[in-house]
Order: C-alpha cells, then structure tokens, then sequence
C-alpha cells in the first residue's frame, strides 16, 4: 500500500540514530468527581485512551427513580505528546467520551409467524447492571485494560428492550438500581476492543452470534472529535482523491452521478485542521485499509461513512440522513455504519474503523505501523546564518532552522518479534544526508513496542523554492514490504543561481514585489540587459495580443509584476540577486494577474508554492469561477506547462513539461505557460497556499478507460517533444480536457512535433496530445519541422501503452511509404535543403485475431521492361518481397518492412536488381513473405516472366 500525504513541510533532520520506545504501562485510574464514576485507562507515549465504568447509580438529586443508568463503555482520547514538531497539540482533548462516543448494534430479528421481522437497537450502556450485583447476566467482562487497549463484552438476549424502549421511569431498573435480570436466550455475544495504535485508535466491534438462527445485524462506530477546545470547532475534512475540502454533511458513498470519483466511494483515509496553514492538531481516520478489508473476521469496509452534526446524528446511529448544514464552527461527528450483515449461527463478524492524530503519513496494516514525520515547512530567516562558518550580513537571507530531522517511527502490532527491518529513506534534489547512511536495519522489533529511525537532512540554501518529496521505504524477510511519502515545502530564496558553465535560456517568474518594479533595477545583478545577442542578459516575454515576443525594452516587459512569467537569458552565468528593496508577498494577500486571450506567461507570486486548482477566475462581466469551473465553461485550459533547459545545450530550447491534476503546482521562481480563451484575471488566494493535506482537484488530463501512445522526433542530439495518441471512452473526437495544446516556442533550430487541427473551429492549432474517441479506427495528421537543412530526421515510437489487438501504420505523405508501428521502432528521412517540414498519418485500427494469409498472388508483365506484383492479404501485415533466379540467387528485394494491408497490395518491378542495374530477360521467381505482430507468418510465390 503506498500512502502519500500532500503538506508543506519542509524536511530536515538529525543524525541517523536507531531509539528503541516501549510503550509505557497500563493504567487504571479512579476519579472522584461523582460517587462512583470510574475510568479504566491505558496510556502510549502519543494518547491517553479513558473509558468510562457503566454503571447504575444513585441519583444525588432527590426524584424518582432514585437510579439512573451511567453512561459508560465509551471511550474518550486526550494527545499526550503528538506531532513533535509542535505543542500545540500536547494535552488536547480530541475525542469526546462522556456522551456521543460509542458503538451501536441493530438486531433483525427472525420472523415471527406473522410473517414479520423486528429490529431492536442496542448500546452497551443501555444494558447494564451494577458491577458489582452478583445478579446481573448482561455484562460478561466489564471494561478491562490491557498491555495496549481496553476491552469489555456483553450479551444481547431475546427479551432485551431496545435502547429507545428505556426511559428513566422503565420498569427494568430494579429496586436494587439495576437492570432485571434475564434468563432468555443469548442472540448475540458482542465484544468491544479500542486498542491503541500509535497515535490512532483503532475501534473493533466483534458480534457473535449465539443463537440458532440466522440473524441481519448493522453496527454503527461514531466518533465526536474536537481540537482541543470548544465542541464548536468543525473545519474543512480532506479525503481522498476529493477535489476540495468538505465543510458540510456528506455521506459516502454519494449516490450522486454528476460527483466526483472520490465522493462515489469509501475514502481510505480523511483529515482535518485546526488551522490549515500552520496546523495545530491534526485529526483523522481511517475507513478502508486491509486490516479492514481481509483481516480475520472481517465484516469488510462500512457500507457507508459519512461527516455530520453531532446535535443532529448523535441519538439517530442508523436512521440519521446527512442534510447539507453547514458544520464550519459547529459541532462535528464522524460515523461509519455496516448495513444488513448476514450473520450465520456461530459466526463472528469484526466491524473496525480508526481514529485520532494524523499529523504524520502513515501506514497501519499489519504486522507493523510504519510513520513518517516531518516539519511541516520551511521558514525564510534574516541575518546570519548558524549552519555556516562565516558570519553574514543583517540583510542574508537563509533557510531556517536548518538542518532539520526527519524520523521514520515502526510500531510492531504483532504477538513476534520482527527481525532485520531495513528502513530506507530517498530525498529529493535540493536535499541531502548530512552524515549517515540512507538505510538502516533494525535487527529486532519486540512485539508491543515501537522504534525509529531519525536521519539528518540539510536543505540547499542555493535551491528554488517549491515542494518535494521524501519517501520511506521498509523490507524485511516474511513480511510485507511498505513505502510511505510525505511532501515538503521549500520557500524560495530572494536569489537564483544557474546551475551551468554556459549561457543559458530559462522561463522564470520572481517570487517577491518590489518598490521599484523596474526590469533593471530588479535584474540588476546580472549586468546589462539588452536584446538578444546584446547586453549580459537578455530577457523577452510573450504578448498575446499580438501573438509575438516582446523583447526589453519593449514597453511590455519593462517592469514586472507577481505572478507573470518571462524569458531570461543569461549570458554571464552570474546568480541573480534580488535588490533590498525585494519584499514577501503576504501569503494571504490575494494577487490577480491579468490574462489575454491566447498564450500567457505566469508564476507563483509567493515564496511558498501555489495550486493551480485553487485559484479563482474572474471573466470581464466580473463573475468568479474556481479553476474547475473555467475550465468546464471553456474559459481556460487545465494544463500548465513548465520550461526545462536542455542539458546537452541550455541556450538551445529546452523541453516542456505539462500537467493538469490535483498536483499541479506554481512553484517559485518557476514560469509557465497557460492559455486563455478569453480576458480573464487569473487570483491567487489565501486558500491557493499549499497547506497539508490540502484539496485535490479532478484530473482533467486522465483517461477514463484509454490508452495512449508517444512519438518523438530526433535531429543529432535534439529531440522534439513527445507527442501523445490515443482513444479514451469519455474522449470526443474534437477538443475537450483530455487534448493538450502545443505553447510557444523560445525559438531556434531544433526540431519540432505536433498534431495539427484545422477542423476543431475556435479549438484549431497545434496539439502535444490528441485523445481520440473508442472507435475502431482513428487518424492523426503529425507534423514535424526543423530549420535545419540536408539534416536526418528521426521519428521513433513506443506502442507498449496500446492494447495488443490496435494495429499501427506510419504513412509518410510526402512519399507515400508506409511502416507498420509494431514491427519497426523508427523511420528516417531527410530534412533537404531548405529545412522541409513533413506530415504523417498515423492509423490506428482495433481488430479481432484474423488468420493471415495470402489467397491470391499475380505477378503480371507491365509496360517496357516491368512487372506488377499483385497479392491480397486476410489481414494487416508485414511485406517483403523478394526476386530470386530459378536457382534461388537473390536479385532484387523490392520491399521491406513494407505495411501491408487487408485486401489487395500491389508493388512494381522495373527489371533491375539491387544495383540497379538490367538483368536478363527470363523467368524469375517472386516470393511475398508476410508476418504480424501476434507471430503469424504465411509465404506465396509465382514465376515472373521479364521480357526484353
């Protein structure tokens, strides 16, 4: 299971060591706050888990009854010592044991002769008896703490009153202040453990059942979380792959077709914070994971979860329908219920869900909990900096505290010791060890308890800003292997330097503002800025309005603003130094870029990264979109595009690189390209940050149920962009999301390759991907250009992403060769002496598994001294013809590798061999001899008479 969790935090850490940590004992505790209340306790070194003695007691007011029933078997958490790197979390109470924190139980029972059924619910709290009243038969073991959990287990017999059948004046109390007892027979044994897995609870509830017929049973876990303070205290919850944050009641699976995929199901895992961007406590849970799922006993994963109002959901575990209120500031539950589970005579079902800190990613099937902590980011600090020997000046600015430690903690669940775990750890460029080694073995793990594994890591202070990730890997001999990743937020720098010994082109933004907006003035460091060829730098940035680049000092690039993007070539190789009077854009700080129609030229306006499913779009009539929404009205494409240099040359166009998902980021320093259909001010806002956890976005680029297939072309040692085909079944075939369209180019004599459209209308252009619909046959019209002349184009292609029964043909058009796809990886030709473009067709077409064969062959004279080789194939095929003398000496190939296709082929002879030169006239043999890609082969041949 590889986890990923999506929070801007920066990673550092302190030497590699190994700590061992036991959890601490069990403990049991008495509190006197009201006669006779008691708390079973059990305590590890993250939580401190409290459950409550039921019991019945005497009323302190006067009134009748003089008993009343004590809520007891819930469970109540409080953070001991959480995430490490805040204490902000240290003591908080975060679940709410005394009144909605419980397990509920509805039994269907058999059929009467009535022909009708009964369903009673039932809580443990509602059928006990006083501890202590030898008389009592409900309660079989009352709550009792183990090593690491407290556990407790009750009947449900037939004469059992529902819960909504008890009220304080019910006739089942007894004198004695307890319930009457019963001698009826046993439906169900129920068997409630909530044991403490790392820094989760994990809540079991086993029902077995006891009685001699088949019973339908559905059991509820609800949970009232807070963070630490006021009960009112709900906050957006993250789930998934869920586009946004949740802030109202919703029920999973949602039963709503026009939702999103992640709202159609049961999320594995969901969170929430207290404070988004600077996280406090972190809650969470987990509803689906293989524990869950296949573990032994297991009723599976709950037929539904939902997020609700406490006040509304409490009293109601299996009646309550979420009703859209809004639970931002209100008081929130979480619930997981299991409906109609058959259970057979003696058959135990297991129903479990898992609740509590989730500031760290974690892994929690068995046998061990593996957990990554990191900060949560990185911070820009002033003056000198203490990780260097030298002391710098007040206005330095650095990366800090740095370094920092990152720690992979593995809690052994299991009743065996784990031996010789290896815990690796892989960093991102920009981060590095600073002593150690990246992988450390573990030589014995105790059951019960927990170790970890803290490496040092120090984050470049000559890096750009942005988020990386670092991942945690384990392994080891008879168990399962995990890997668990954790992303990090690295603010950028108010300096870039180029990672070169030549000039270079680069499209960058500046992630900071200043008083004096000047092109020079914030270039400065640089030297001369002049045009391209001139000056030490040069710097250039696309105008969409009139579809060219404007080169300084054009009025539209003489100043620049946060968030746009431009061209910088740097022909001195010096670091780009941002003058003092560069200030930080206030995060929450709302920044709008004016966008025209066409290609523009952004970035991220902050120090810290940006999403681009966060922004907001605003059209000139001034109605606000998210992002989704603009991009579902055709206001502005899904795809953001980044610049990268090419390393063998970097003042030679680079590669681009797009996407268009939940991931996509504007990173500091960073340009991009995206394209607009009409004005619009693309905002940045508070809510764009890059916070853990934070809302994923649908992928507009990803296919339904497609493939697709990459072309590239290559010149030397350029290459062109790969070009993407293929079908989806959600595709059309004109544009929609999954098509990406060709950005500008810097420029330069490189080779090119697109697919171009001139019959998608207002969508005509150049595409990098054209995502077809699933017909049987598709056709792509691919262009290649180079201002390179007499130079050897190649155009390669890698098919493994299509299904084994679509057959490839390459058509040149300029000369009409074609190639089939599978049984060739390339083909050549010359670009000529002015630098010639070419177009191809590429077919695409989905056949069954036909025989190959070849029923007919004519080999025919022509005119002069000619002769048509005539032949008709069952099936697309692989030609090569052959003409051999009578006594089996090749003469002539006349093709090979040649695409042939269903039904009838035709090629000429002209009456010369391989050299080119006449041969005799006479009789010649002519072999056709055909292949597929599936290993079909199949041969015919004629006698050919050549005249002279």
């Amino acid at each position: 299971m590889r986890l990923s969790s999506s929070i801007i935090a920066l990673l550092a850490c302190l030497s590699t060591s190994l700590v061992s940590a036991q959890n601490p004992p069990v403990t049991t505790t008495t509190s006197e706050s009201r006669p006779s209340r008691r708390l079973v306790t059990v305590t590890n070194q993250y939580l401190r888990m409290d459950m409550r003695v039921p019991e019945v007691l005497r009323n302190i007011a006067t009134g009748t009854p003089p008993f009343s029933n004590f809520r007891g078997g819930r469970v109540a958490l409080t953070a001991l010592a959480g995430d490490p790197f805040t204490t902000a979390d240290d003591g908080a109470a975060i679940l709410q044991g005394a009144w909605l924190s419980y397990a509920a139980i509805r039994v269907g029972l058999p059929s009467t002769g009535t022909g009708t059924s009964t369903a009673r619910l039932y809580e443990a709290e509602s059928l006990y008896r006083l501890i202590n009243d030898p008389g009592q038969d409900f309660v079989l073991s009352p709550p009792t703490a183990g090593r690491d959990s407290i556990s407790f287990s009750w009947l449900i017999r037939e004469d059992h009153p529902s819960v909504a059948s008890i009220t304080p004046a019910s006739s089942i109390l007894t004198t004695t202040g307890g319930l009457a007892g019963s001698a009826s027979a046993p439906l169900i044994l129920v068997q409630q453990t909530y044991r403490l897995v790392r820094d989760m609870v994990r809540m079991d509830v086993e029902l077995t059942n006891q009685s001699t017929s088949d019973l339908t049973v559905a059991t509820a876990l609800f949970a009232d979380p807070q963070f630490g303070g006021s009960i009112n205290d709900g906050q957006e919850f993250f789930v998934g792959d869920v586009r946004e944050g949740l802030d109202r009641e919703f029920r999973f699976p949602s039963t709503t077709a026009t939702d999103e995929a992640g709202l159609r199901q049961i999320p594995e895992t969901w969170r929430t914070f207290d404070d988004q961007t600077n996280p406090g406590v972190v809650l969470g849970g987990v509803w689906d994971n293989d524990d869950i799922r296949n573990g032994a006993n297991s009723a599976g994963v709950p037929t539904e979860t939902m997020f609700v109002s406490t006040d509304l959901a409490g009293a109601e575990p299996f009646d309550y329908t979420p009703v859209n209120l809004n639970l931002i500031d209100d008081d929130w539950a979480v619930m997981a219920r299991w409906l109609n589970v058959r259970l057979s005579p003696n058959q135990t079902k297991r129903f479990t869900m898992y609740f509590g800190l989730a500031g760290a990613t974690s892994d929690f099937d068995s046998p061990y909990v593996l957990s990554l902590e990191a900060p949560h980011s990185l911070a820009l600090s002033t003056g000198d900096d203490p990780s260097t020997a030298v002391t710098e000046a007040a206005d330095n600015v650095f990366l800090g505290p740095n370094p920092f430690q990152v720690r992979a903690f593995v809690q052994n669940t299991s009743s065996q010791p784990i031996n010789n775990l290896a815990v690796s750890l892989a960093l991102p460029e920009g981060l590095s060890l600073t002593s150690g080694t990246a992988t450390r073995t573990i030589a014995t793990i105790p059951a019960g308890t927990e170790q970890q594994v803290i490496w040092t890591v120090q984050a470049d202070n000559d890096q750009r800003g942005g988020v990386r990730t670092i991942t945690v890997s384990t392994s080891a001999s008879g168990v399962r292997s995990k890997v668990v990743e954790r992303e990090i937020g690295i603010p950028a720098l108010p300096r870039l330097e180029f990672p070169s010994i030549t000039s270079r082109l680069d499209m960058i933004s500046i992630p900071y503002d200043f008083q004096n907006r000047d092109v020079e003035h914030i270039l400065g460091s640089l030297g001369n800025i002049g045009v391209t060829g001139g000056g030490n730098a040069a710097v250039a940035r696309y105008n969409p309005s009139t579809r060219s680049y404007a080169f300084f000092p054009d009025p539209f690039i003489t100043s620049i603003q946060p968030g746009e993007g431009f061209w910088l070539f740097n022909g001195s190789l010096a670091d780009l130094v941002l003058p003092s009077d560069r200030q930080e854009v206030d995060p929450n700080t709302r920044v709008g870029v004016a966008l025209r129609p066409d290609w523009n030229q952004i970035g991220c306006p902050y120090t810290v990264p940006t999403r681009l499913f966060d922004t907001e779009v605003i059209t000139s009539d001034n109605a606000v979109r998210t992002f989704s929404a603009a991009v579902n009205a055709g206001i502005v494409r899904p795809v953001l595009y980044e610049y990268s240099p090419d390393p063998n040359d970097p003042s030679e166009p680079g590669q681009y690189t797009f996407s268009g998902d939940s991931n996509t980021l504007f990173n500091p320093w960073r340009g991009y390209w995206l394209r607009v259909l009409q004005d619009v001010t693309l905002v940045y806002t508070a809510s764009s940050l890059i916070g853990p956890y934070r809302s994923n976005a649908a992928d507009f680029l990803a296919l339904r149920n497609g493939w697709e297939i990459g072309l590239r072309a290559e010149m030397g040692d350029e290459r062109s962009q790969t070009v993407m085909l293929g079908q989806d079944a959600a595709s059309r075939d004109t544009y929609d999301s999954r098509d990406v369209d060709a950005p500008p180019t810097p420029g330069g004599s490189g080779v090119r390759m697109m697919v171009g459209h001139g019959d998608w209308g207002r969508d005509n252009g150049y595409y990098l991907r054209d995502i077809r619909s699933a017909g049987r046959t598709a056709r792509w019209e691919v262009l290649t250009e180079t201002a390179a002349p007499n130079q050897d184009v190649t155009l390669r292609w890698n098919l493994r992403g299509a299904p084994a029964d679509v057959q490839f043909t390459l058509v040149d058009l300029s000369t009409g060769l074609r190639r089939h796809m599978r049984t060739t990886s390339a083909y050549v030709y010359n670009s000529g002496p002015f630098g010639q473009g070419r177009v191809f067709q590429v077919l695409a077409e989905r056949r069954g598994r036909a025989t190959l064969a070849i029923p007919s062959m004519v080999a025919t004279p022509g005119r002069g001294h000619t002769v048509n080789v005539s032949f008709t194939l069952t099936t697309a095929a692989t030609v090569e013809v052959l003409i051999e003398s009578p006594t089996g000496r090749r003469v002539r190939t006349l093709a090979t590798g040649y695409a042939g296709t269903e039904g009838q082929n035709v090629l000429g002879w002209d009456g010369r061999d391989d050299e080119r030169r006449p041969v005799p006239a006479g009789q010649y043999r002519c072999r056709v001899l055909v292949h597929t890609p599936d290993g079909q082969q199949a041969i015919a041949e004629r006698i050919v008479v050549l005249n002279r």
